[in-house]
């Protein structure tokens, strides 16, 4: 629904912003707030359940590792590939996971085209590239288990290469068709740098994350919470306003999606973060520092608008005057709305999910002791309170300064909401935990927690040629070793 469509008050909920006083404002952005909060924390029920769901998957594969090697001091990545001792069971949880990671990738692709464009185009579409060569993408890549299994490991670079350029290529003819059906020859170029910008930089991030995670103290975290992870995320957020400035959607209900992938990804590893960090009063800080983001869309837009008026040899008089007006069109001003509210209700999924994974997972903050659930649950209620306090504050700021309906309900009721958020936890959770686990964590034998970091006390008591003297028939293991 347009923004122009609510400023009619049919329903007295959602209007405060309508009053002449600003008192009356601040008091019935106060009066109404409780109820708009508690229909966003509704709306994080399903996405919540969902990510559950997807991270258990994960979470059985791992307790199976444990449960089989529990006597051995060694990384995730060394337990995977152990495939020639492992059991059936945990060579049928590594595969279902590698399945499920890459399909519901593409299932994400797919949702996130379909809000952009017509369903009925990008299905078109996507039946003679995206869905056989997605197949062969998800066949491919969860193909590994099968040859670590067989002690086929030389041909595991030659399955990788089958991977990646399935998929390149797949997405590729599929998004250059959906430009030809809409009759817009920039959209395949457009959409294609967007999706390459955030995986470089998820990746890049991913790196710095862990890298520095097992020996980081806790200021180091909420440094790279309050500095690091802010400024990776304006840079996406940014190059996602251009590309999402001149796609043609197909309602204006949409425009959040991809600046909603990129907050999800942000929030992923921010909320893990602050989650190991142990000091409550650090974790309060750095989700109150977060706060200026959403007060920022507005600025955002204007250097989008005069960055754009520059490369097309405007004058600096007209660029200034369009990026001006630009900002105050309904519908930008309806896009950042519907941004903030789904930023909010994404960190606050990201919360709860972050607890979950380190509590399931049995992951140590200190190397030493299993994670608490007294201070797990302090941690995540702060950053729940903070979150509940931001809403607040950026709510009164857009209805009390602004003028603006930021709690109308009719505005911000977005048809498929759900299943896009719910989608993207799927999808950005279930591969984070897998990264994750498998990446920065280690167990070690006669310890107390079930995965560590490995830190440089952990990496010291690693032994590689101890593994392939203890279990000889891990032939591939040796070969990857080289032991």
């Amino acid at each position: 629904m347009r923004l122009d469509a609510v400023l009619q008050p049919s329903d007295p909920k959602g209007f405060a912003h309508l009053a002449e006083s600003w008192q009356e404002r601040a008091f019935g952005a106060l009066k109404e707030f409780p109820g708009f909060f508690g229909k966003t924390l509704l709306l994080c029920i399903v996405p919540c359940l969902c990510g559950f769901a997807s991270i258990s998957v994960a979470l059985w594969d791992a307790g199976l590792l444990i449960s089989q090697f529990s006597h051995v001091t060694a990384t995730y990545y060394d337990l995977v590939y152990l495939a020639e001792v492992r059991s059936t069971e945990s060579l049928v949880a590594e595969w279902l996971i590698a399945v499920l990671v890459r399909a519901s990738m593409l299932l994400g692709i797919v949702l996130v085209l379909c809000s952009q464009v017509s369903p009925e185009v990008v299905l078109r579409s996507s039946r003679c590239t995206l869905l056989p060569l997605g197949v062969i993408h998800v066949a491919a890549g969860s193909s590994h288990v099968v040859t670590r299994s067989f002690g086929a490991h030389h041909i595991r670079y030659w399955v990788d290469l089958v991977t990646y350029s399935s998929i390149l290529v797949g997405f590729l003819s599929f998004v250059v068709q959906i430009g030809r059906r809409i009759s817009n020859a920039s959209f395949w170029w457009k959409i294609t740098i967007w999706l390459m910008v955030n995986l470089v930089l998820s990746y890049v991030s991913y790196e710095v994350l862990f890298a520095a995670l097992p020996d980081s103290t806790d200021l180091h975290k909420a440094l790279f919470v309050m500095i690091v992870a802010p400024a990776v995320t304006e840079v996406a957020l940014t190059i996602g306003r251009f590309v999402t400035r001149e796609i043609p959607e197909r309602h204006e209900a949409a425009s959040w999606v991809l600046n909603g992938y990129v907050l999800m990804m942000k929030n992923i590893q921010v909320r893990i973060v602050m989650t190991l960090i142990q000091s409550p009063s650090l974790v309060l800080l750095a989700s109150l520092v977060v706060l200026p983001n959403n007060l920022r869309n507005e600025e955002r837009d204007r250097f989008v608008y005069r960055s754009h008026s520059r490369l097309t040899g405007r004058s600096t008089s007209w660029e200034a005057s369009i990026a001006e007006d630009s900002t105050r069109i309904p519908r930008n001003r309806t896009l950042r709305l519907r941004l903030m509210h789904a930023e909010t209700t994404i960190e606050i999924i990201c919360t709860v999910m972050a607890a979950f994974v380190i509590l399931t997972f049995g992951i140590s903050d200190n190397n030493r002791d299993p994670p608490k659930v007294g201070q797990m649950l302090l941690k995540t209620a702060i950053q729940l309170v903070a979150e509940c306090g931001q809403s607040l504050v950026c709510n009164l700021f857009f209805v009390v300064v602004k003028r603006q309906p930021s709690m109308s309900v009719p505005l911000l009721r977005m048809r498929g909401f759900s299943l896009m958020i719910a989608v993207f936890t799927i999808v950005l959770w279930l591969d984070c935990g897998v990264i994750m686990v498998n990446f920065i964590c280690g167990h070690r034998a006669g310890s107390r927690v079930d995965w560590e970091f490995q830190t440089k006390d952990f990496l010291k008591e690693l032994n590689t040629s101890a593994l392939c003297a203890a279990f000889p028939e891990a032939v591939g293991f040796a070969k990857q070793m080289e032991c």
